[in-house]
């Protein structure tokens, strides 16, 4: 389906746009595996419904609903998403990120840092 709705000939073309490489994708036809999170990503970055593209069911394209952040009055977040629009591979670091501080942020609590500090010093 998403050669024909893409107008792709080749294989080839075919990872390339799914950010895979073809010996890749000719693994997934053979085991016949839908790998959802790569196809979920090609959904929504393409605006196609994934129930569509996997059961040809319901419509294919996905109702555009206004992201959450065009309602807000905060300029920093509205640069934020529209950054990590323009770079979606960008999303899952940022997200990384994030949850690491915040891994790192719960594993320091309880520490009284400025005790650590006074024995080092």
């Amino acid at each position: 389906k998403i050669k024909e709705l893409k107008s792709i000939k080749k294989d080839s073309e075919l990872a390339e746009l799914l950010g895979v490489k073809q010996n890749t994708l000719s693994t997934w036809r053979i085991r016949k595996t839908i790998p959802y999170d790569v196809f979920y990503h090609f959904c929504d970055r393409e605006g196609f419904l994934l129930n569509w593209l996997l059961t040809g069911e319901n419509n294919r394209i996905a109702e555009k609903i206004p992201p959450y952040y065009n309602v807000s009055s905060d300029a920093e977040i509205m640069e934020i998403n529209r950054l990590l629009a323009e770079s979606p591979q960008d999303k899952a670091l940022v997200l990384k990120l994030l949850k690491g501080k915040k891994d790192i942020k719960e594993a320091l609590e309880g520490f009284d840092i400025s005790k650590i500090k006074e024995q080092e010093g």
